[in-house]
């Protein structure tokens, strides 16, 4: 979509669980963050014809951010990790 409004080239991409949406460089496609599964996180990247492709994906939720490099070649992606304790106080 233009800043203007006017849509430029509009296609469908058959996939559930899309939480977000990144361009990348060059606007030569789109980067989507998606909960494809239960418990499974998800990178996809779609090109402007509507074809998709995993580029990354694992078990748990790695958040929904990606910054693509000016350059095209490179991913930032965040990642979550959770650990967590416990402890058993006696006599307390």
């Amino acid at each position: 979509m233009r800043l203007s409004g006017e849509i430029e080239r509009e296609f469908t991409v058959e996939r559930s669980g899309i939480k977000a949406v990144y361009c990348s460089a060059y606007g030569r496609g789109l980067y989507l963050a998606a909960r494809t599964q239960p418990g499974v996180s998800t990178f996809l990247y779609t090109d402007l014809q509507g074809q998709v492709s995993v580029v990354w994906e694992e078990k748990g939720d790695f958040g929904r951010f990606v910054w693509p490099s000016p350059n095209g070649r490179y991913l930032a992606i965040t990642g979550l990790t959770v650990t967590s304790d416990a402890w058993l106080l006696e006599n307390f």
